[in-house]
């Protein structure tokens, strides 16, 4: 029986570029959790291990193809209504036509169904729409953000967007002719992320920072040591651009 199933260049299996056979790679998903189901004695040494055994029967049995199967539903059902809201003269239909977005589509899925919170989950959604317009389909940056995204939770995103607001709706002092450069305040997202303490926001904006999305604004400066201004990094605006739907962008400047 020939296999549904695509070897890499390494060896290891991928599901085909055929998106029809989504539906099969699934049913042999199902298959496979139902075959681990029917060995009781498996399942019962599974549940024994402490704390995290009940979570991993449920993970490995059949209720994940259920949940993964729900998650590829509502990415659908989002899509859908983001690309309705999308010029359809924006998207690139060469692109859609090629083996490119494909791969795209997959990866993009991929990191979706197995991410959650709802920033986070937008800006994937996001993220691939905008790689499938004629501004941000070329090049490798929509994979680069995609593989970003991927490394961070709805708490960066919030941190992130509230950050890109305190730079912009900066003001300069009058009496600090070095403060006419725009940045943001910490402050901006540990008010976005209240709800954390104060150590774990720092953390989050920490992140930010390892990821290339903002800079430490006193950088180079002779006072470095401080660590309360952060700006944007060029990169950080690209990302914020892909992630942002192009009926929601408000400000040019980040793109």
């Amino acid at each position: 029986m020939s296999s549904s199933l695509e070897p890499n260049a390494d060896g290891s299996n991928r599901a085909s570029r055929d998106p029809d056979r989504v539906s099969e790679l699934t049913s042999r998903l199902d298959a496979a959790a139902e075959k681990y189901e029917d060995l009781t004695a498996l399942r019962a040494a599974v549940s024994l291990i402490p704390y995290v055994g009940g979570a991993l029967d449920i993970m490995i049995s059949g209720r994940a193809a259920h949940v993964h199967q729900e998650r590829m539903t509502r990415w659908v059902n989002e899509l859908r209504d983001a690309y309705g809201r999308l010029d359809e003269a924006a998207i690139d239909k060469d692109f859609l036509a090629s083996d490119d977005f494909l791969d795209f589509f997959c990866d993009a899925a991929e990191r979706y169904t197995r991410s959650h919170g709802e920033e986070k989950l937008e800006a994937l959604r996001n993220a691939f729409v905008n790689g499938t317009t004629q501004e941000g389909c070329n090049g490798p940056l929509k994979e680069i953000v995609l593989r970003v995204e991927a490394d961070l939770t709805a708490d960066h995103m919030r941190a992130l967007k509230a950050l890109r607001d305190g730079e912009r709706d900066y003001s300069p002092r009058d009496d600090d002719p070095a403060d006419r450069i725009p940045y943001a305040d910490i402050a901006a997202a540990r008010v976005a992320l209240a709800s954390l303490d104060v150590s774990d926001t720092d953390h989050v904006v920490l992140d930010l920072e390892s990821a290339n999305l903002v800079d430490n604004w006193w950088r180079h400066r002779l006072n470095d040591r401080h660590w309360d201004r952060f700006v944007i990094t060029d990169f950080g605006r690209r990302f914020i651009w892909f992630i942002t739907h192009p009926a929601d962008r408000t400000d040019d400047s980040y793109r």
